[in-house]
């Protein structure tokens, strides 16, 4: 069975959530660290005219993954961020992440977005990306 026809009811393990991200996305590598949690480690570039950001994925099998920045350093008062180059790419109390979703389809293309309105971000001074009102940091839009 191809990686992609793989159904999508179950949780999916962290083995195979690393062999999809590295099937889709050939510039990432994962290791499996005390079997639950995964870490991958890849280049992103979020448009042709981008920079190449390295990033890291850290996924505890059933809860949210955690992605940070590793190769440029986020400023501290960047909109959609909890500091020490983590992002946010999603609102943890709407529970949009389930475990039988798919890091390569779901997460590493958010990280691209964030990373397309962080550069906007830091042309214009204004976040493009979605927000939502209850985030701590909804109305800073500008540094």
């Amino acid at each position: 069975m191809a990686l992609s026809k793989i159904p999508n009811k179950k949780s999916i393990p962290i083995i195979l959530q690393g062999a999809l991200v590295c099937s889709k996305f050939p510039s990432f590598t994962y290791k499996i660290v005390n079997h639950h949690t995964l870490v991958l480690t890849g280049e992103i570039r979020p448009t042709s005219f981008s920079e190449s950001y390295k990033v890291e994925i850290t996924y505890r099998f059933r809860k949210f993954p955690k992605v940070k920045i590793l190769s440029h350093k986020i400023p501290d008062d960047a909109p959609h961020t909890f500091g020490n180059n983590y992002i946010c790419t999603y609102y943890f109390d709407f529970n949009i992440w389930n475990s039988k979703m798919r890091l390569a389809d779901v997460i590493v293309p958010w990280v691209a977005d964030w990373l397309n309105n962080y550069e906007l971000w830091q042309v214009t001074g204004e976040w493009y990306g979605r927000s939502h009102p209850k985030h701590p940091r909804s109305d800073e839009n500008a540094a």
